[in-house]
């Protein structure tokens, strides 16, 4: 494979392809840009040859021809070595990023803070000594440890469901969607909202499951708060009702 790219592709970025004409074996035929500098008049006769398939180009009114990589020099006022040594620069540092290997500080447990870490119970975050103590252990608290965030952020996604359900019921969704960027900054979980709206707005027939439920008991809720109050203070209503709502769905 080569690490130089297609000549056609680099004739395109230079815009050389707008104006072009079939050739034999494939080539394509475009107004030579090298012409002007060589013979001292433009060319206007499609005498620039381009081969996609040997990545070569032959003009025959200046003789300018070659590889891609004195085909990309010239038109960037290179030296066809000098191209050739960056595109292989760029390869090598392509081919020693794929190679490098993940170390524990790329696990993905590894970017929450400690205080995301007590959120889901833990006393605080791994320290990066235990990996250098007992790999293996280590390895297994941060496989943990995520599996217990996505829970933790699945449970918190369907709780901003219930509150923007509660805010549309009671006609006071600015109230619920405060509650709901509340415990965005303090999780540090970013969208909550934007999903639940977002839930919301998908025909109810399609609706996951957990929502459809989630759906039901709101009503039934908010009728129950309707009958005893008017509700003034939602974010009181809505701790006390989402700890009832967690209650029956245990």
């Amino acid at each position: 494979m080569s690490i130089f790219p297609e000549i056609l592709d680099v004739a395109n970025c230079y815009h050389l392809l707008v104006q072009q004409k079939a050739a034999p074996r494939g080539e394509v035929r475009v107004h030579c840009p090298f012409c002007e500098e060589i013979v001292g008049t433009a060319d206007r006769g499609f005498h620039l040859y381009l081969n996609p398939i040997k990545n070569t180009f032959h003009c025959f009114r200046c003789q300018e021809k070659g590889g891609v990589a004195k085909f990309i020099g010239r038109l960037e006022g290179k030296g066809e070595q000098e191209v050739i040594d960056e595109y292989k620069a760029k390869h090598e540092a392509t081919r020693r990023k794929k190679r490098k290997k993940k170390t524990w500080e790329d696990h993905p447990a590894m970017k929450l803070s400690a205080h995301q870490w007590k959120l889901m119970g833990f006393l605080g975050k791994i320290d990066g000594k235990m990996f250098h103590t007992n790999p293996n252990y280590a390895r297994a608290v941060l496989q943990w440890a995520w599996r217990e965030w996505q829970l933790f952020t699945s449970e918190k996604s369907k709780e901003a469901f219930h509150v923007l359900l509660l805010g549309k019921y009671l006609a006071n969704e600015k109230a619920a969607e405060d509650f709901v960027r509340k415990t965005e900054r303090d999780t540090g979980i970013e969208s909550l909202w934007e999903r639940a709206v977002k839930m919301h707005q998908i025909p109810k027939d399609l609706w996951a499951e957990w929502a459809k439920r989630a759906d039901i008991i709101v009503r039934e809720l908010v009728e129950a708060i309707r009958n005893e109050e008017k509700a003034a203070d939602l974010e009181w209503t809505i701790q006390r009702e989402l700890q009832k709502m967690k209650e029956r769905t245990a």
